[in-house]
């Protein structure tokens, strides 16, 4: 589904979290893999989102994030959350 928007649409997307990446070298940035009904996407948190919230993404289960859709490479899959 998310193919077929195009690079910069504004989505909502809710999902259980699957995964969790907090890796040394991505400069404060968090991944985190959600399922839905319609599969897997990942989304990017910022670190000043991480730092205000590190609750949340580092703990919940299920998240709501808004955000861009990216498309990369030919496949969306990453969407950079603006929560604020």
């Amino acid at each position: 589904m998310l193919e077929s928007l195009p690079d910069g649409t504004p989505v909502s997307l809710d999902g259980l979290v699957v995964c969790r990446q907090g890796l040394g070298t991505a400069k404060g940035f968090v991944v985190l893999g959600l399922e839905d009904e319609f599969g897997l996407v990942n989304a990017v948190v910022k670190p000043n989102l991480d730092q205000r919230q590190r609750s949340l993404v580092r703990t919940e289960p299920f998240v709501i994030v808004q955000g861009e859709l990216q498309q990369q490479d030919g496949t969306a899959h990453w969407i950079r959350p603006d929560l604020e």
